[in-house]
This record gives structure tokens, sequence and C-alpha cells, in this order.
């Protein structure tokens, strides 16, 4: 019966020491998690941002209502006029200055600031389909880095396809590195 009882006791230590072992994993697992939601939290705070700039309204206007950020980027590419304005300018110019001020009154980027910079793409394919992509895309680039250069492992991106050959991206750098020079 002693014998017995050791082999009991030796099995009972053996379950604890187990759950033990589990518990610490588990609670390893909890501990880094916060980060890890939080890094996911801030990239859906980005596309969020990203899908309510596309919808914010421009002055250009087609049978008396208001093209969208996002229609007004397509009519960009087809026609490169801000229709119904009366106004014969530049539109990718114009949307340049507006994706900018609005980029800018949002994030409120500044070396002193929680945001160090930003990058806004908008990327019109020449080719319709995206495996022929080449250097003969154009590109329209609104960016603002004061104080430092882009250091990419800090960029929390989203990126949207708004047509046939358009794409949208946002880049916000929190952290930027630190220039060398030699």
């Amino acid at each position: 019966m002693n014998k017995k009882s050791q082999e009991e006791m030796v099995g009972f230590v053996m379950v604890v020491a187990l759950v033990a072992v589990i518990f610490l994993v588990f609670l390893g697992i909890m501990m880094r998690k916060p980060g890890a939601e939080e890094d996911r939290t801030r990239v859906d705070e980005v596309s969020l941002f990203l899908d309510a700039m596309l919808e914010y309204s421009t002055d250009c206007e087609v049978a008396g209502s208001r093209l969208n950020f996002k229609d007004a980027i397509i009519e960009a590419k087809e026609t490169n006029r801000c229709p119904g304005t009366g106004v014969d300018g530049n539109l990718k110019e114009n949307l340049e200055e507006l994706s900018k001020e609005i980029i800018e009154k949002s994030w409120n980027p500044g070396q002193d600031k929680p945001v160090k910079g930003y990058l806004f793409e908008v990327v019109f394919e020449k080719a319709d389909d995206p495996l022929l992509r080449s250097e003969e895309a154009e590109i329209i680039a609104i960016s603002a880095f004061p104080g430092g250069s882009p250091d990419e492992r800090e960029a929390k991106t989203a990126e949207k396809p708004i047509g046939k050959g358009i794409k949208v991206s946002l880049k916000i750098y929190e952290n930027l590195g630190t220039k060398t020079t030699a």
C-alpha cells in the first residue's frame, strides 16, 4: 500500500506540473497579444481612414451631384478634367492638393508628433491587366516626412484597388529611421 500511495503522489505532482506549464504558455501568449492587437488596430485605422477619404466629396460635379474622391480619381485617369465646374484645370494636380490637405489635417504629422510622416500613392496602370505592370504606370505620390527618412518596418499600410487599373495606398509612419552620412 505504501508503494501505491507513492505512485499516486508522483502522478498527482506530474499532473500539477503539466497544468502549470500549460498555464505559463497560455499566460505568455496572452501577454504578447496586446502589442499585436494594437498594431492590428492601427492598420485597421489606416484602412478605415482610406475608405473615408475615398468617399470625401470633391468640387467636381456630374449631373448636379458631386463626385466623391474615388470617382474623381477614376475621372482623372479617363479625362483629367473636373466635370461640372467649368474649370479646365488639371484634375490630378487638384487631387494631389486635396489629398495632402485631408491627410495632413487628419493625421497631423510632425517630428514631435505621434505620426512622423505619410506616403499616399495613386497608381494608374497603363495596361488594365495588373500582371502586365510595368514602368509605364503613372504614379501620383504625396508624402511628408518632417525630420527624417521613412523606416518601412514602421509603416502601417492600407491599399485598395478602386477601378480598372487604378489602386490607392496610404502608409502612415510612426517612427522614422535616421539617415547616416558617409
